[in-house]
């Protein structure tokens, strides 16, 4: 369907170039990609929910060949449906339809990635001889599970970061990046990740974590102490204008409002992200 797509895509965008002197896409033509991208979605939404209930695990696919044939189908699919992201270039659509692909294939690589550090630390325990040959064992096969783990979280990274370059408005690309960067140790990239993502104000109640978490995970007392105080300003601006919003809210006769804005203060005081930041 996205070999037959190419065409109709292709006279569109011709189409687009001859509009000023009168031209136009025929409503036929615009139809044909509508109903690609229709069943684009509809084949996405089925790949999600196989992902949901399990059968992207490697032992669901049959093992590690399968695994990565279903990456390389993953982005040979998201290359292919770059037609039909055709007419979003320079534009400020967050996402496109073939976003969740590579999103997909990053997922398994991840995924993977963590199976392999659930099962790695047992790989070697059970070769027999000696205490020091067992030991040798255990290391060695401890040793290699880090760099296939390592080689998951690159692949990973590198697909998204393509993707990324693709659709640069798409935050799922951030927020995946964000925890591959921490776990591979590039806490530069990490916190480049987090900063793309812009939250302000009352998102940091959400998404704070994120980098309170890496930090103290990774020993990083710069990181702790910058997000720390992003997370505590903004809770104390919005307790502040909240009191504003109240008084605001009474002066208008609208207690419903009021209401609503002083449960909600009192939910913020009694944040589990506030009390990290604080600690």
């Amino acid at each position: 369907q996205l070999d037959a797509a190419a065409p109709a895509a292709s006279s569109a965008d011709a189409a687009d170039g001859d509009a000023a002197s009168g031209g136009g896409v025929p409503p036929e033509t615009r139809e044909k990609i509508a109903s690609h991208q229709r069943a684009l979605r509809r084949y996405i939404t089925a790949l999600q929910m196989q992902r949901v209930i399990g059968m992207h695990s490697r032992e669901a696919l049959g093992g590690v060949d399968a695994e990565r044939a279903l990456v390389t189908e993953l982005m040979e699919l998201w290359a292919a449906a770059a037609v039909l992201a055709r007419g979003n270039e320079g534009g400020q659509r967050e996402v496109q339809d073939r976003d969740d692909l590579a999103l997909l294939a990053a997922w398994v690589c991840r995924d993977a990635a963590v199976q392999e550090i659930a099962s790695g630390g047992g790989a070697g325990g059970a070769g027999g001889g000696s205490a020091s040959v067992g030991g040798g064992r255990v290391a060695a096969a401890a040793a290699e599970s880090q760099v296939k783990v390592r080689q998951l979280l690159l692949e990973a990274a590198v697909l998204l970061e393509a993707a990324r370059k693709a659709s640069p408005f798409n935050f799922q690309f951030r927020l995946l990046l964000l925890e591959l960067y921490s776990w591979l140790g590039a806490h530069k990239a990490a916190k480049e990740m987090f900063d793309a993502l812009d939250i302000k104000n009352i998102q940091y109640e959400s998404l704070g974590h994120l980098a309170l978490r890496e930090g103290v995970r990774f020993g990083l007392p710069v990181a702790i102490a910058s997000a720390a105080r992003d997370v505590c300003h903004a809770h104390d601006d919005d307790i502040r204008e909240g009191g504003e919003a109240i008084a605001k809210a009474l002066q208008l006769r609208n207690t419903s409002v009021a209401f609503d804005v002083a449960a909600f203060r009192a939910r913020l005081r009694n944040s589990h992200v506030l009390a990290q930041a604080r600690t």
